[in-house]
This record gives C-alpha cells, sequence and structure tokens, in this order.
C-alpha cells in the first residue's frame, strides 16, 4: 500500500471494526523530543559552567539537529572533552525523564489531528509509552492535555511502566497480554524498530506504522510488512 493511504485506509477500517484499537507510542511518535533534548542542552551552557567551545557550539543547534543521543550530536560535531561530556549526560539523564521537562515536547505535524480522527472513527486510543509513571507520569498527562490530544474521553488509555528501571521492550510485550481486553487492534504506530516488529508479530492483521524520526542505536532490521512514514500528514 502506497504510504499516503495507511492513514485513511486505518481510518476506514476503524469503521468496520468494533471495538477498534490503535496504539501509539508518544516519544518521537506522537511527540518530538527535540525541543525537550535542546532546551536541556541550553540550560548546560548557560548554568553549568560549560566551556565556551561547547558553549558556542550549542547555540548553533536547532531542533533539527537533535538526534538521539545528545552526546552523540555533540561528537558528531568535533566535541571531544570525554570528562565535560560524561558530565553533560548526567545533567541531561537528571532533567529528561522527569515531569516538567515532558512539558517541553511538541506534538508532531497531524498527530493530534489524527488520533481524534481515529476517536471520532469509532476507535480507542491506546497510549502505550516507555515513559516510568513515577517519574513522568503526572507531566505526561498534563502534556496530553496541553496539546489536545484526545484523553480525558471514554475511549482514551494512557499506559506507562511501572517503573523506571523496567526496559520498554519488556514492558511493551507484557501489555500485549491485556491489549484484546479492550478490542481488536488495527493500527500500531512506533519510532524504535524493535518494538515495531514485536507488535507486527504479535498482530499481523494489524497495520504498524513506522515513524521516521529517531531511534536507539544498532536496531534490528524492519519487518518489510512495516510501513514508513514521517509524521501524520494526510492528503486532503
Amino acid at each position: 500500500m502506497a504510504e499516503d493511504d495507511t492513514l485513511e485506509q486505518i481510518l476506514i477500517e476503524i469503521r468496520q471494526t468494533d471495538r477498534a484499537v490503535v496504539v501509539f507510542d508518544l516519544d518521537s511518535t506522537l511527540f518530538s523530543t527535540a525541543a525537550r533534548n535542546l532546551r536541556i542542552l541550553r540550560e548546560f551552557a548557560a548554568e553549568a559552567d560549560a566551556p565556551t567551545e561547547l558553549v558556542a557550539m550549542i547555540a548553533a543547534l536547532s531542533e533539527g539537529d537533535m538526534g538521539w543521543n545528545v552526546v552523540d550530536d555533540l561528537k558528531l560535531r568535533g566535541y571531544g572533552d570525554e570528562a565535560v561530556l560524561k558530565r553533560l549526560r548526567r545533567w541531561w539523564f537528571e532533567r529528561f525523564f522527569t515531569n516538567a521537562y515532558a512539558m517541553t515536547d511538541e506534538p508532531l505535524p497531524g498527530a493530534v489531528r489524527y488520533c481524534h480522527d481515529c476517536v471520532d472513527a469509532g476507535a480507542t486510543v491506546y497510549y502505550l509509552t516507555g515513559r516510568d509513571e513515577p517519574g513522568m507520569g503526572e507531566g505526561t498527562r498534563a502534556s496530553l492535555r496541553k496539546h489536545r490530544f484526545p484523553f480525558d474521553v471514554p475511549h482514551a488509555t494512557l499506559r506507562l511502566k511501572p517503573k523506571f528501571e523496567m526496559s520498554d521492550l519488556e514492558f511493551k510485550r507484557d501489555v500485549l497480554a491485556e491489549l484484546p481486553a479492550f478490542g481488536e487492534v488495527v493500527a500500531c504506530f512506533e519510532n524504535e524498530p524493535v518494538n515495531a516488529n514485536l507488535f507486527a508479530a504479535a498482530f499481523p492483521a494489524a497495520h504498524m506504522v513506522f515513524l521516521e524520526t529517531v531511534h536507539s542505536p544498532n536496531p534490528p532490521p524492519l519487518d518489510p510488512r512495516i510501513v514508513r512514514r514521517r509524521d501524520f500528514l494526510r492528503a486532503r
């Protein structure tokens, strides 16, 4: 199926399915984390006695320069002071996985509208994220409300990891058993190849959509049945 047809086809199948479910990951799927990462870098440059060279490098960065790992983003641009990078990594880790910084994220183009279209077509939207409830639950709910995703409605569910230490793959594998209670999975949206492959194998009749944003290094090959997209914009 052509990429441009996939989102429309999912809506058609939702209307034809009793108790349809659409599963959405959050980070780098519905939301871009670029602004969150850039905010952390700029705060490090302003508040953490960063070297002049690094301050200048960070000042030149934009959201479009943000990849999966801020340390790698700087190394790619030639910064190599490992002691400073170690300090930056700790600074980043203490902030990235928190309620306050989750509020910095912006939705991918078309993401909010498409989630509403799924609900309007009759689906339950199931937000399934590797964020943890203790550290990011409050901020995640606030962010969904802030950007007006369908959330405080009967057909929307948010599922977060019970604890930070649990791996995303382990958590999402466990959730597979819960999903049939909500209905028939029509589509899943993910940015991590390993998770996308997991859902493609678990729900072979569903549409699996991979968001080509950022993902962790050394991913497995993507199941060839999976459709690739950069956002949720649709031809009108």
